[in-house]
């Protein structure tokens, strides 16, 4: 068995494996992950146990649309993304699937189905080289958008350009060995002597006279002396080549990329030898191996997935994450891998301000992607420092849905996201206002008696609690009260409103904004600023609320820093700590 034989059986061996191993995290239950649904779910046999014949049969013409309209030709990018974005993607997947297919794959596809198959023949020839130029515009287009849109830039990871460098590597290498091989007469002595096996010397100095001239091949000028080449055997040259040649070998300008290397590389030709050829197989064989050894374990594996996640939304179309499917345990499981590190979902978050400001990196949907997956993975949990930035990252989100619109993969999101928030809970890391409002009043106050100093420094601006101004207008005319939704919600326990917006501001007016801080309604206010657009006195009181809110995290934070919740911990609710 030759070298090339065992680094192929290696490298097979090594693709299948990680590929069955991918697959089978979507499939097999992890019972350490509490939350339904979170992958690796049991959720094929659901699914499978779900539908029926009548819904089978009414979801075959979607699915048929969905993996032509979406897999075959990218449509939903040209509906929800942009021309450049459908450019870059149809020519990478077109391309790749093409080379793939039909040159990679041609000893079980091309040879079996087209008779009379020669990949140095038309149309084959040509398609290879339209393939390799779609896949290196799409590569071109992406790492352009990689280094100058700064939204992109800073999500832009090693993995992301190392995946650029090996596709570029493959294409590269690719459009030299074939562009070697049409300049090198060491390819030419060989099909001269398994295709015309007796040659006159004058007839192969005239067939080599005509590559040379018209194939760009550079011989030594012991075999092709330049006094040879005349009209006369030009044209001898171009009748062996027609009865010996053309039934397998088109002319090579068809190659409409490797033929012009072709006389670029005839310049280095004559010195290298046939070396340069051989270097350059083994360099585009051994990185095509190495890919497709990497294939299942980083961001390629996205070839694969992101089919299956397209089709799984198209078994299930709704977008409500809300209303999650039959399909939708297994397409959070598949939704994990599809993910191809665009950038295109950070670019587009509503809460892209709030990353600037902060610098978490996970509030970016990307970026929170990649910890999600490793915190679904078996092997790979989160330290206690990334799973505090994660849950701080997933509570910043708005769920407005811009990311599951604009995603290329159709993954769904949102759904994600809510699933997510449910584990950072359960693992202890619930949304901030959660963690604060289950101090108790007492907790407040000792705060108050110990950090005061510390958490006073609020803002550079002045204080609207500090400030009597704030409160001099209140009448307690309960219009805040009146117009609150919360308050408007029949179904809202009375625990929930323990305090109404005017008797809070009334705390707060008479120097109890320590103990306004324990009050439910604090944490469960929207938000919605209609108390402060009704106000009869223009009284800013959902400023007053998030100004509250800020004084219970500072305090918090700083005595933390201090060390003084570490014997309040156990008993949050306590109220007799001494100072």
């Amino acid at each position: 068995m030759s070298l090339f034989a065992v680094i192929l059986w290696i490298c097979l061996a090594v693709c299948l494996g990680g590929t069955v191993w991918r697959m089978a995290r979507w499939l097999l239950p992890d019972r350490s992950l509490a939350v339904p649904g979170l992958p690796p779910s049991g959720a094929l046999a659901a699914l499978l146990r779900s539908l029926s014949w009548p819904k089978a049969l009414s979801a075959a013409p979607r699915m048929a649309f969905t993996f032509l309209f979406d897999i075959l030709f990218q449509g939903h990018l040209l509906q929800r993304g942009s021309l450049w974005r459908w450019v870059m993607h149809f020519s990478l997947f077109a391309g790749f699937s093409g080379l793939f297919f039909f040159h990679a794959l041609e000893n079980f596809i091309s040879r079996p189905f087209f008779p009379g198959y020669e990949p140095t023949l038309d149309p084959w020839q040509f398609l290879r080289n339209l393939f390799g130029a779609m896949v290196a515009l799409g590569l071109g287009i992406a790492l352009c958008r990689r280094l100058f849109v700064r939204d992109l830039r800073r999500t832009s990871r090693f993995e992301d350009f190392f995946t650029l460098a090996l596709i570029g590597l493959i294409i590269a290498s690719g459009f030299g060995l074939e562009g070697a091989k049409m300049a090198s007469p060491a390819a030419f002595e060989r099909m001269a002597a398994d295709y015309y096996p007796t040659p006159d010397a004058a007839d192969l100095t005239a067939l080599r006279a005509y590559w040379a001239t018209e194939g760009g091949m550079v011989f030594p000028v012991e075999s092709l002396p330049r006094e040879a080449v005349t009209p006369e055997i030009l044209e001898k040259g171009r009748e062996i080549s027609e009865m010996s040649c053309a039934p397998c070998h088109s002319p090579p300008g068809s190659a409409f990329v490797s033929a012009p290397l072709s006389r670029v590389l005839s310049r280095v030709l004559a010195p290298a030898g046939a070396g340069l050829t051989d270097g350059l197989w083994w360099l585009h064989v051994l990185s095509c191996l190495f890919a497709l050894a990497w294939l299942p374990f980083g961001k390629l594996f996205h070839i694969l997935s992101t089919p299956v996640g397209i089709l799984l939304r198209g078994l299930d179309p709704g977008e409500a994450a809300a209303r999650p499917g039959m399909a939708a345990p297994l397409a959070r499981a598949v939704g994990l891998d599809a993910c191809t590190h665009c950038g295109i979902c950070s670019r587009h978050c509503s809460v892209l301000p709030s990353f600037l400001a902060l610098g978490t990196p996970e509030i970016l949907p990307s970026e929170k992607l990649l910890s999600m997956r490793r915190l679904a993975g078996k092997s790979g949990k989160l330290t206690p420092a990334a799973l505090a930035a994660f849950s701080e990252g997933g509570f910043v989100c708005t769920e407005c849905m811009r990311c599951t619109v604009v995603c290329p993969s159709r993954i769904n999101l949102q759904d994600l996201w809510l699933v997510s928030k449910r584990e950072a809970a359960r693992l202890g890391h619930p949304e901030l206002a959660v963690r604060l409002r289950s101090y108790g009043p007492g907790v407040w106050e000792t705060l108050a008696r110990r950090a005061r100093p510390v958490a006073r420094t609020l803002a550079a601006s002045p204080s609207l609690l500090d400030n009597p101004e704030t409160f001099a207008c209140c009448v307690q005319c309960s219009v805040c009260t009146g117009v609150c939704p919360i308050f408007r919600l029949p179904d809202i326990p009375a625990a929930e409103v323990d305090v109404s917006p005017h008797q809070l501001m009334n705390l707060v007016r008479m120097g109890l904004a320590d103990h306004a801080l324990s009050a439910n309604f604090l944490w469960n206010c929207t938000t919605c600023y209609k108390c402060q657009e009704h106000c009869p006195q223009g009284i800013r009181v959902a400023d007053v609320l998030y100004e509250l809110r800020n004084l219970a995290h500072s305090k918090v934070e700083a005595a933390a820093r201090a060390g003084l919740l570490d014997d309040m911990a156990a008993r949050p609710q306590a109220t007799g700590d001494a100072p």
